[in-house]
């Protein structure tokens, strides 16, 4: 089959991929842009956004004395002098029988050390970065996909996929590898060490609910992007399939309006954030004390998220599954 097209479109994917390109590599370089520097504005900010525990701070703020004014140019030595500062701390406070900072205390206290200490391009150029990298990054993958509408028939294309070196065990797919686990073992166990990404959400969150980025957010803002972006593939390669086309957009609509935005937009009134989507036990903290403390204390609407949590798990979700089968999931929600 022949496709006339203009002359100009495979420039335009090319255009696509160099600003995918750049939007990537600043968003790796954005990781390593910061420098760090205690000061005394950096415990007073601490102090008023209680981030550091009242029962902790006066023992913390004592061992970080001498570290104040201190230059570090990279987060690692930063972070191994906190720590090791909230190590005395903690035995200062086991000394006077004081409250003990605990793993959890500890890894939040790293993390919020790490932001309000920051200073350098990602600091001070949060805003253009988040242009720079998730804007111009997107963009770029998307621009690089439309082309196909006119360059290539509908339908998935395996052609060569054996002799990808992404996607047959080559060394760019291993790389990618590496980088996607590297990407969620810094995120739910150092994400002290990436606070330069993550305040790259910080313009977005402060847009939705009124307050910087923390980690959950910010993979919430990358899923959903990631999500988007590669719907908008999806729809280019089945564009001649109505089912493909209408689940692609209702799984869009679903990560975008009920996963990203109501949780934001819930929790800018300060009231739980929850994804009304996410069933038990896929959302496994949701019978928790903790969680059923915060529900129950949040009046109204806190109740409904209860009973249409209990109902959604035990009724709605079976009762979809015995009609539907397990597709529902994911490929529809």
């Amino acid at each position: 089959m022949s496709h006339s097209h203009p002359s100009s479109l495979p420039w335009i994917r090319g255009f696509g991929f160099a600003a995918f390109f750049v939007g990537f590599s600043v968003f790796l370089a954005t990781v390593v842009s910061s420098d760090y520097r205690i000061t005394a504005d950096t415990l007073d900010q601490l102090a008023a956004s209680g981030t550091v525990k009242e029962e902790h701070r006066e023992a913390l703020f004592t061992e970080l004395a001498p570290l104040k004014d201190q230059y570090y140019s990279s987060v690692r030595p930063f972070l191994a002098d906190i720590g090791r500062k909230i190590s005395e701390a903690n035995e200062r406070l086991a000394a006077s029988g004081g409250s003990q900072i605990w793993d959890y205390d500890r890894g939040e206290y790293l993390q919020a050390f790490a932001r309000a200490a920051a200073t350098g391009t990602a600091a001070s150029h949060g805003r253009l970065l988040f242009w720079l990298s998730l804007v111009l990054g997107s963009l770029g993958a998307v621009v690089s996909f439309l082309p196909k509408i006119w360059l290539a028939p509908p339908g998935i294309k395996n052609d060569g996929v054996f002799f990808s070196s992404v996607r047959s065990r080559g060394l760019w797919g291993i790389a990618l590898g590496v980088f996607l686990i590297g990407f969620y073992v810094a995120l739910y166990f150092f994400p002290a060490y990436i606070v330069p990404w993550i305040r790259l959400g910080d313009p977005v969150s402060q847009a939705l609910r009124g307050r910087p980025a923390d980690r959950w957010f910010f993979y919430g803002l990358m899923y959903t992007v990631v999500l988007l972006v590669m719907a908008v593939r999806m729809a280019v390669h089945y564009r001649h399939n109505r089912y493909q086309l209408v689940r692609t957009a209702s799984v869009s609509f679903f990560q975008l309006g009920f996963a990203f935005l109501i949780p934001a937009v819930l929790e800018s009134l300060n009231k739980p954030a929850v994804d009304f989507k996410n069933a038990w036990p896929l959302d496994y903290d949701f019978f928790f004390g903790w969680n059923l403390d915060s529900l129950t204390s949040s009046g109204a609407l806190g109740w409904f998220i209860l009973l249409w949590g209990i109902g959604l798990a035990v009724i709605l979700v079976p009762a979809l599954a015995y009609f539907f089968g397990k597709r529902w999931y994911c490929s529809w929600v």
